[in-house]
């Protein structure tokens, strides 16, 4: 439909309630679209968190490319890796103490 007739008694009534129709869906897609940019943002933030926290404890600090807050703690029994298995994941060897009580084949 293109248009439609309307009374002349009734056109003022009818031009005010497709205004508020009109403002009510603009309003409503504003609010859907400020609640979009909302969660994105929470997504991106969450994100980068999350990656942070991943390479503060996977890399190795010399290859680090974002500062992190938490300090990575190197153990007597780990040796970080420095051949070209570096890149990949894990990047620490680790060396499992012998005991006494262990069988070896």
């Amino acid at each position: 439909l293109d248009g439609c007739i309307v009374l002349k008694k009734h056109e003022m009534v009818l031009r005010e309630a497709w205004k508020q129709f009109h403002e009510k869906k603009q309003t409503a897609a504003e609010k859907r679209r400020k609640e979009r940019a909302l969660r994105n943002w929470r997504r991106l933030v969450k994100g980068m968190l999350t990656m942070k926290k991943v390479r503060a404890k996977f890399l190795v600090a010399d290859h680090r490319s974002m500062q992190v807050d938490e300090k990575l703690e190197t153990r007597e029994s780990e040796t970080p890796a420095t051949d070209d298995t570096a890149l990949s994941w894990p990047r620490t060897i680790f060396n499992l103490p012998h005991s006494s009580g262990a069988v070896d084949h």
